[in-house]
């Protein structure tokens, strides 16, 4: 058998590839999925998958299917488990067509991975359903008290009783909520701290789904069902038994709480993400992972006004991208000096940290990453610490100098009515690894 190599995609058209399933028989069966190409456009049903990637080893290699060949092809740990699991199911989702990009998008091709990448948004909106697969298959429960030294002192049931199972119909498919009788320790445990969490591109993943369903073990929840779990965790702790309040799983749950809430906000309004800002979105990117100093823009491009939107090129010099996304950012938001300062800025604090991250050095200046923008960058500063604002100017002033774009007109004016000092510093050393 040869190994996998993939015929090229109309890049031209918004062709992607798809995979389905087939059902295993027994654990000797090698796993085994169908490929095909399609057009978004031609409305075939389908779900996305979100999940981790995890690392480059070790690999197990798959079978896979295309025009009536089959072929082998090495993916990742993770991916592994989550075929594992899914391939014994007899639910009708595991029979349906699915996107996941570590097979259905051809890695080594640059121009194919720039194209899909700019397609991500249309695909996730487009998906019937997003599934989150935060990597736990069912061996790890089975497992768990021989690998996992504390898991004895938290298995037990889950202190969720008012969350009973329970299955609807809505929008022609069946949600079921999470049982309380069988959501033992060990999962809450698993869910909580589970790195899939962290991922930079969960962000649109999520908020761009029609649908978002989450895969635990082998059955299916939604997730609003797992943000009401960790918001009774976070707010009735001291009344649970001794099995949900391991200091791990009550450790992480609070940032763990924010961040699912404010995605699920952002969900709610995921038909107005045309008018976003860099500073609406990338707030959501604090605390986020991602492998590519460029996928910490590129990740959040579905969520963006048009004309802030940037075609993905992973092999474009990194500063060329970012005097790109200045430019972009002034003309949007010309005529408003507050908005287009406080977006400049977002987009100097997210810049900074990406790169001192992939420089593996820290990030010079203390008060860049101090200083957020003001929560509401549409109105004028009134009430807003005159600190703040300056302190905002300085340091997009430093970028702009640096980048050799001239200082917009509006926000001269802006610091003139301000009667502030000359904000371009002249000691400005432009191989500070924040550039």
């Amino acid at each position: 058998m040869r190994g996998y190599r993939h015929r090229p995609l109309d890049i031209k058209s918004d062709e992607i590839r798809l995979l389905q399933i087939e059902l295993a028989t027994g654990d000797d069966d090698p796993i085994t999925v169908r490929i095909k190409h399609v057009r978004l456009s031609d409305g075939l049903k389908f779900n996305a998958l979100s999940y981790a990637w995890g690392g480059d080893s070790p690999c197990y290699n798959i079978v896979i299917h295309d025009d009536d060949e089959a072929y082998y092809y090495a993916i990742r740990e993770n991916l592994c488990d989550f075929f594992n699991t899914t391939r014994f199911s007899i639910s009708s989702w595991r029979s349906e067509w699915i996107w996941i990009d570590q097979i259905c998008i051809d890695q080594g091709n640059p121009k194919e991975r720039c194209h899909q990448v700019n397609s991500m948004a249309q695909l996730y909106s487009t998906a019937h359903s997003t599934i989150i697969w935060p990597g736990l298959p069912p061996k790890t429960f089975r497992a768990v008290d021989e690998i996992d030294p504390f898991a004895s002192s938290i298995r037990g049931p889950s202190p969720l009783e008012n969350i009973d199972t329970y299955s609807e119909v809505r929008r022609g498919s069946v949600r079921r909520r999470l049982n309380a009788k069988t959501m033992s320790g060990a999962v809450l445990h698993g869910l909580t701290t589970s790195s899939y969490w962290s991922r930079l591109w969960v962000i649109q993943e999520i908020v761009l789904a029609e649908h978002v369903r989450m895969l635990v073990a082998d059955t299916i929840y939604d997730l609003r069902d797992f943000h009401k779990v960790l918001r009774i965790l976070k707010r009735d702790s001291d009344q649970l038994p001794v099995t949900a309040r391991h200091p791990e799983i009550l450790a992480a749950v609070p940032a763990l709480y924010t961040r699912i809430d404010k995605l699920l906000r952002m969900r709610h309004r995921r038909q107005d993400y045309a008018s976003n800002t860099w500073a609406d979105v990338l707030i959501l990117c604090e605390g986020t992972q991602h492998s590519v100093l460029l996928d910490r823009f590129y990740g959040v491009l579905g969520m963006l006004a048009k004309d802030l939107q940037v075609q993905p090129d992973y092999e474009v010099v990194p500063l060329t991208l970012l005097k790109t996304l200045f430019e972009k950012q002034i003309a949007h938001s010309s005529g408003r000096p507050l908005n287009m300062l406080a977006n400049l800025h977002a987009i100097v604090k997210v810049w900074a940290a990406a790169w001192a991250v992939w420089l593996e050095k820290p990030v010079p200046n203390t008060r860049l990453m101090g200083i957020p923008p003001p929560p509401d960058p549409g109105h004028e500063p009134r009430g807003y610490p005159r600190l703040r604002i300056l302190t905002m100017m300085h340091n997009v002033g430093l970028y702009l100098d640096a980048l050799g774009i001239p200082v917009p007109a509006e926000l001269k004016e802006f610091k003139k009515n301000l009667r502030c000092e000359d904000w371009v510093a002249p000691s400005w050393d432009p191989s500070l690894p924040y550039l």
